[in-house]
């Protein structure tokens, strides 16, 4: 059997295997699901190309933003993503579509003052 060459998010998928990000600064990592991670990406319109995927990665420990490794792993589980939201809910431009459904009316209007 040949090498496996993994370009894109999705080759992890394909491969059943999830990403481990690891922050290159602090060691901090991070298991994400394949498939989450890849329509995350493709919903914003960000390249899911591997060489570029960890320019949008940020560490939730250290907060260095790009340095990471990106590895895959055997899929045991997947970290999955907020739910999406009703097609039927109008977000205001700027805020973040997912984040607008699971807000409060008061943390809708504190969005739309710091979107401004």
């Amino acid at each position: 059997m040949g090498a496996v060459t993994i370009r894109f998010i999705g080759d992890f998928d394909r491969h059943d295997c999830d990403l481990r990000v690891r922050c290159l600064n602090c060691d901090h990592a991070a298991i994400f699901g394949a498939r989450e991670l890849e329509l995350y990406f493709r919903e914003r319109k960000w390249n899911v190309a591997l060489e570029v995927v960890g320019w949008h990665m940020r560490c939730s420990k250290c907060g260095r933003r790009g340095d990471v490794s990106i590895h895959g792993i055997e899929r045991r589980h997947s970290v999955a993503l907020p739910p999406r939201p009703r097609p039927d809910i109008k977000v205001p431009m700027g805020i973040d579509p997912r984040a607008w459904a699971r807000a409060t009316e008061a943390e809708r209007r504190a969005m739309v003052r710091r979107a401004r």
